[in-house]
């Protein structure tokens, strides 16, 4: 297996050690990818360096969408056709059959959750993924942001800043607060790249410093001082970087061609008039739930007192033994009460710092409804093989429930 990363002029191969090859450009005026020049240009680089066997291709964010946006969470709410008209909006990919894939990053509210996404042409994924044998098509950098997690835990806020495709990556412990792409080069002792790190960090809501941080470049990371982060470590040796690269774990995506998702295919106007048909759709639903609401106060009152009543009546006609106290007492007895419709637990622990749940589910969305109904927050959602989503939700303990 070989890895391979890819920016518009060169080829970075990892093996036990970088080696690099460099092609003619492959953007346009226009700065829209060749993707047969770039076809032509790997080939040669394989040939020359004898690579052979399955291949991993990380692609910079100048041949391929990354972006991470706000989407509607709502249960039946179609977020691949939201998700390519969204894609679609790109004016380099506007008359273009897309692949795209995303992964759910984060709750922002009940009713909205944060997803990165990525997108390429189909043709030329399908031309990349039966040419070369490519196992996973991947933009970079989400292969360095897993290997900078893996190296300094959840416990932390850092971020990961690079000098190939310029971008700024920042996590606080388990998960992606933001990324963006730098208005200037990452290049050696420049003042002005550290200010507009300090003034991403406040426009993605952290506070600088950050306990860890982590700058990378090839060949050499560039030398920036003033950072600002408690600790910063300059690159990562190569083999920290392949294991990254194949694992799974979120922030993963792949844009290799699977099955066709619904509106892929269709004209940017068909999509879009699927998207809005969906968020109509969706509104219909939120304002219906919204009229329910306001209608059931009183009837949920009255249904809450017959309950006591029959409570109080079965208490003094069984006694019960006395129920579990302690750190996480009052999460685990809202969790028995009933788990959102197509997740199940599978452990559960507690101790004074906080609580800890985890389980899978068939719906992605079931977590964060359970992350949200408990007060915690979603630290974990990894899509398997077979579809089934593993997740784990973490909380503090609180006074409240203890």
């Amino acid at each position: 297996m070989a890895e391979i990363l890819s920016t518009p002029t060169r080829f970075f191969l990892l093996t036990h050690a970088w080696k690099t090859f460099e092609h003619e450009g492959v953007l346009d005026e226009e700065g829209r990818p060749d993707f047969d020049r770039l076809q032509k240009a790997l080939r040669r680089a394989l040939r020359t360096h004898r690579v052979r066997g399955p291949l991993y291709l990380a692609l910079s964010p100048e041949l391929v969408l990354l972006h991470a946006s706000p989407f509607p969470s709502l249960e039946g709410f179609p977020m691949d056709e939201a998700v390519l008209a969204e894609a679609q909006r790109s004016p380099l990919w506007r008359d273009e059959e897309l692949v795209i894939d995303y992964d759910l990053l984060r709750p922002e509210s009940p009713t909205r959750v944060w997803v990165l996404f990525a997108a390429m042409p189909r043709a030329a994924a399908w031309r990349l993924a039966r040419g070369f044998r490519a196992r996973r098509i991947e933009p970079w950098p989400l292969a360095l942001w897993r290997a900078a997690r893996t190296r300094f835990g959840t416990a932390h806020r850092f971020f990961v800043l690079e000098a190939l495709a310029h971008t700024l990556a920042v996590f606080d412990g388990n998960q992606l607060v933001g990324f963006r792409r730098l208005s200037r080069p990452v290049t050696p002792e420049d003042g002005a790249v550290i200010e507009e790190v300090v003034r991403s960090l406040h426009l993605f809501g952290l506070t600088p410093p950050l306990d860890r941080g982590l700058v990378f470049g090839l060949p050499e990371p560039p030398s920036l001082e003033g950072l600002p982060a408690a600790e910063v470590v300059t690159g990562l040796p190569p083999e920290e970087l392949k294991r990254a690269a194949w694992t799974r774990e979120t922030p993963y995506l792949d844009l290799r061609p699977r099955r066709t998702h619904v509106g892929e295919g269709m004209p940017p106007e068909q999509q879009w008039a699927l998207l809005l048909s969906a968020l109509i759709l969706a509104g219909a639903l939120g304002a219906n739930a919204w009229l329910g609401t306001k209608l059931r106060p009183a009837r949920e009152r009255v249904q809450t007192l017959e309950a006591e009543r029959d409570q109080l009546r079965t208490k003094v006609e069984n006694p019960e033994p006395p129920l579990p106290a302690g750190p996480g007492a009052a999460i685990l007895r809202q969790v028995a009460l009933g788990l959102p419709k197509g997740l199940w637990l599978e452990s559960f622990s507690a101790s004074r710092e906080g609580v800890a749940l985890t389980g899978k589910a068939l719906d992605p969305y079931a977590p964060l409804d359970l992350a949200i109904r408990l007060g915690g927050r979603l630290t974990a959602l990894n899509k398997e093989d077979d579809g089934v989503y593993t997740w784990e939700v973490s909380g503090a303990v609180t006074a409240q429930t203890r």
